[in-house]
């Protein structure tokens, strides 16, 4: 389903007698990644410029980034223009960073990765598994998971053309690290309503290679 093929309305409805004020996807831009490294990227990192930490891998458990391919995603920042870090890494532990790259409202970004921006050999690296399952009627459109550090929502977790049906799942990885990690989540459906709650990774309590599910449900409806 090509979720961008139709221009939806800002909804505004009347809840409790406040008002509920819906996302504008007319705020989102879109970052394209074109992979010119020689080899398939399996992890894709977009940390915002503002934030300590890299955050999750939006490829997904599923999904790589093939040599010579590109994979485009919407995203969610408060300027006019605002910087982040991306790390890619292939399938060898070798890790391809860009710092501060800047996206601006003056256009959609095209990120190339090149084999020249091979920054050292990663290494093994350390996941815990994250579920976020839709406990809506409703489809959602939008899935944005930031660290709470940053005052950015980033990137939606879904590319450009995915969506989440009611009752199915998006697996995630998010990079183990020591301490306490907390993660902001914003999801939104085709009316434009948005769930959004807050969540903590331990190391005290989580182990590489973990699982954590979390529902997104009526809930975390934000109503004011």
């Amino acid at each position: 389903m090509n979720r961008r093929s139709a221009i939806f309305a800002l909804l505004i409805t009347v809840l409790a007698g406040s008002s509920l004020f819906g996302f504008d996807e007319s705020y989102l831009n879109k970052i394209t990644f074109i992979n010119k490294t020689g080899s398939d990227i399996y992890y894709i990192f977009l940390s915002p410029g503002d934030s300590a930490d890299w955050g999750f891998d939006i490829l997904g458990s599923e999904r790589t980034l093939t040599d010579n391919s590109l994979l485009s995603f919407y995203i969610s920042y408060p300027d006019y223009e605002n910087n982040f870090d991306i790390m890619a890494v292939d399938g060898e532990g070798n890790a391809f960073i860009l710092y501060d790259e800047l996206v601006s409202d003056d256009g959609e970004s095209n990120i190339i990765i090149n084999r020249e921006d091979m920054s050292d050999d990663y290494g093994e690296m350390d996941f815990v598994e994250v579920e976020f399952f839709n406990d809506t009627d409703y489809e959602l459109y939008y899935l944005f998971v930031s660290p709470s550090d940053s005052s950015m929502w980033g990137v939606d977790m879904m590319d450009d053309e995915q969506t989440l049906e009611p009752g199915d799942t998006l697996n995630l990885l998010a990079l183990f690290g020591e301490g306490v990690t907390t993660y902001d989540v914003m999801a939104v459906d085709y009316e434009m309503d948005e769930y959004q709650f807050s969540f903590d990774i331990d190391s005290d309590e989580v182990s590489p290679d973990d699982s954590l599910s979390f529902p997104i449900e009526y809930g975390d409806l934000v109503t004011e």
